[in-house]
């Protein structure tokens, strides 16, 4: 009978990346609560790094966290040119 749990069978995880879910918690944190981008910016920075980085796991949420800072970065600059033109206008 076969052992199912057979010790040559092991395949060791990767460790985590805490860059790369930091970058994630902060690009969340930042799309939906953040003013004024700090967060934002910290999400990018983060992510970048983990994605830089060593090969760790994570890099999935790495790319989420750039991709949300991103996108959060570019609604910023709509929202200002937005602002910028109703401004004008009055």
């Amino acid at each position: 009978m076969d052992n199912f749990f057979d010790s040559t069978s092991y395949v060791p995880r990767k460790k985590s990346n805490g860059l790369g879910i930091a970058s994630l918690v902060c690009g969340i944190v930042g799309f939906f609560f953040n003013p004024l981008g700090l967060v934002t910016l910290a999400a990018f920075v983060c992510g970048l790094i983990a994605l830089l980085g060593r090969d760790y796991g994570g890099k999935g949420m790495a790319i989420a966290g750039v991709i949300l800072s991103v996108a959060q970065f570019v609604l910023e600059i709509i929202l200002a040119i937005f602002t910028f033109g109703i401004s004008l206008l009055i």
